[in-house]
């Protein structure tokens, strides 16, 4: 859950401009996402100065990915994206393993977030090969059992 910083701007057009820019990261950030961020509103972009410059961080919450703009004090969310919402196992991996190469995510966060939302028909092939596995061994104990009681029936 480390916040990270997307991106610090001093200028004054901080609505029209950055905008735009901070929804283009983000998506090439993780992975394709899209997500609308809320307008910051003129009482905020009013504030935006050299001094006192905006901050974008993107940091994983409730397993969402939560946007906030930080402008002096004043810290408000601007966007998120619920990351256990996504179907597709394969896409939703892609998302947190960009993630992690953020540096957003670390390993054991990773793995308590894939333990909460795992891919269902992994599981079930990791399962099947289980199983066929324990059949092939008791096959071999078997096989081993009676060349044991044949050895030993050879007199050796």
């Amino acid at each position: 859950m480390k916040p990270k910083i997307l991106l610090k701007y001093e200028l004054t057009d901080i609505d029209t401009k950055t905008f735009v820019v901070i929804e283009a990261k983000v998506t090439k950030l993780f992975a394709g996402i899209k997500m609308k961020l809320k307008p910051i509103g003129d009482k905020a972009a009013a504030k935006v100065s050299a001094k006192m410059p905006a901050f974008w961080i993107a940091s994983f919450q409730a397993d969402k990915i939560v946007v906030t703009l930080k402008i002096g004090s004043d810290i408000q969310v601007i966007g998120d994206f619920d990351l256990g919402s996504v179907a597709d196992p394969k896409r939703r991996r892609q998302i947190v393993d960009s993630l992690k190469d953020e540096g957003i995510l670390d390993s054991a966060e990773l793995a308590q977030f894939m333990r909460r939302h795992p891919d269902k028909t992994r599981l079930a092939e990791l399962r099947q090969a289980v199983a066929e596995k324990l059949k092939a061994m008791e096959a071999l104990k078997n096989e081993l059992m009676t060349l044991k009681a044949e050895l030993a029936g050879s007199g050796g």
